[in-house]
């Protein structure tokens, strides 16, 4: 489970759930969950059951399904899901929905939810749930460093020779103040610092225009078969799936290969795992702030 702290001391509480094929939650399960959540609360995930209240055009009976049903019957839970399927079945190219989005009734309300029309390699298609709340985002880019081995001493030692250090009728406070802003004068005046890279850097070192146009066929491919749903366009998205988990296996086999060639005893280890990270997909981000008042 996760807290989102808002403003005026609001919390969203947001609950990841699991069930496995061929196991049996009853509502009492479902209502355990809930009972450790907020008024404010969101429960996501793939629940494995099938119903007309939130898949359109579904006929049959799943008793899973009826467990949640009970549970939203005797809770503040309401389900956010239009109807629009959320796993496709790449043998049969039948849409099913079996991820849902549960909300609270006081959350509920400003919600809006889709499917992405990505399925990320897998079968079942990311959800998207957006709260139309206001919130207040601080970003921070990286501190600036001072670099030392730059310095002008020379200059520093004249400029701090000269300063006006005169503490007559200030207080200790007033006093720290007039020091740190002449000192730091003298800091800026002869030590560079490290400049801020605003420059959007390639979250996989190893992608390329080839992974790029295969994921393009594959959608293409896929919004093909949305449309029109045949047994031609369904065979065309999957091989175009298939081609594209080739395609990115291989380009970072290959990159990952080339990386390697290229180290030695004298390769910095914080290189090595820093490449690893990126190979991994774990990008640098700035520490994100807040600030108060």
């Amino acid at each position: 489970m996760v807290k989102i702290y808002g403003n005026e001391n609001k919390t969203l509480d947001i609950a990841n759930f699991y069930t496995p094929g061929g196991h049996s939650i009853t509502a009492g399960d479902y209502a355990k969950i809930a009972a450790k959540l907020g008024k404010n609360a969101l429960i996501v995930g793939d629940f494995n059951a099938r119903h007309t209240l939130w898949e359109s055009g579904f006929t049959g009976r799943d008793k899973n399904a009826l467990e949640i049903i009970d549970f939203l019957n005797n809770s503040e839970f309401l389900t956010l899901n239009t109807g629009c399927g959320t796993r496709l079945d790449p043998k049969t190219g039948k849409f099913s929905a079996l991820d849902l989005s549960l909300a609270t009734v006081a959350v509920g309300h400003k919600c809006d939810w889709r499917v992405h029309d990505d399925a990320l390699g897998s079968d079942h298609f990311p959800t998207v749930t957006s709260i139309n709340v206001s919130y207040k985002y601080v970003s921070q880019e990286p501190t600036p460093r001072w670099k030392l081995s730059k310095a002008d001493w020379g200059l520093f030692k004249q400029i701090t020779d000269k300063m006006n250090l005169c503490f007559d009728n200030q207080t200790i406070n007033e006093s720290n103040e007039h020091f740190i802003l002449e000192l730091m004068g003298a800091c800026n005046a002869s030590i560079p610092k490290t400049k801020t890279n605003k420059k959007n850097k390639k979250v996989l070192p190893w992608w390329d225009e080839t992974c790029t146009l295969a994921v393009k066929k594959k959608r293409i491919a896929y919004k093909k078969y949305k449309k029109h749903q045949t047994a031609e366009f369904l065979e065309q998205f999957r091989t175009a799936r298939n081609e594209s988990k080739h395609t990115l296996k291989t380009v970072r086999q290959e990159k990952w290969r080339t990386f390697i060639s290229t180290l030695n005893y004298k390769t910095d280890s914080k290189k090595i795992w820093d490449t690893i990270k990126k190979f991994n997909g774990k990008p640098f981000h700035p520490i994100e702030v807040l600030k108060v008042n």
